[in-house]
């Protein structure tokens, strides 16, 4: 049996580019999981408030969309993003105007998140984070070679409901601990 019991009242939203990753997230934590078919920062707002959310995982452009409207989102307190570089600027407004704290992840399609910053936004706009507990992560190079390399895992084809498998422990483990103000983001209360 899984340690991590399915809490009542927690959200995860998500949009597309980083769908495999909540959905695998929100399935292991057992909590309800909210998705925009387009983006509008208007309409991620408004289903962040109504649905009482309190960690959001996508893409940079759409964390700097919600901290240029510059209004708080209820109970959110934590943005994981990935994709690309996070400009210190947007982690220092999304603390300031929105008082959520930035985690910064990278992993592919493919593969989900493999390495994730801590939740207090400290690394967010210098660093991907470590490699997740009970994964492994390696940079392969080869001389006179001009590509990346990369492998394919797939840990939620042998994940079940009770036992989901480490890489996606230590991804909720990474992202549900500590954030801003002693809350856990991923928590139901304030």
């Amino acid at each position: 049996m899984s340690s991590m019991s399915p809490p009542e009242g927690r959200t995860a939203p998500g949009e597309a580019t980083s769908a495999g990753s909540v959905l695998l997230l929100a399935l292991g934590l057992g909590v309800p999981l909210v998705l925009t078919d387009v983006w509008r920062a208007t309409r991620a707002a408004q289903l962040i408030q109504e649905n009482g959310a309190t960690f959001c995982f996508a893409a940079t452009p759409f964390l700097s969309d919600l901290v240029e409207r510059g209004k708080r989102l209820g109970r959110l307190r934590l943005f994981a993003t990935a994709g690309t570089t996070i400009p210190p600027a947007i982690v220092e407004a999304a603390r300031s105007k929105l008082g959520i704290a930035v985690a910064a992840s990278w992993g592919m399609t493919e593969c989900i998140s493999v390495t994730a910053t801590a939740p207090d936004g400290s690394r967010a706009d210098t660093s991907d984070g470590c490699a997740l507990p009970n994964g492994e992560v390696r940079i392969v190079e080869l001389d006179g070679h001009p590509f990346f390399l990369g492998t394919l895992f797939l840990p939620q084809m042998t994940s079940s409901r009770d036992e989901p498998h480490p890489v996606l422990v230590g991804l909720a483990q990474a992202l549900s601990s500590t954030a801003p103000g002693g809350a856990s983001p991923v928590s139901s209360g304030p």
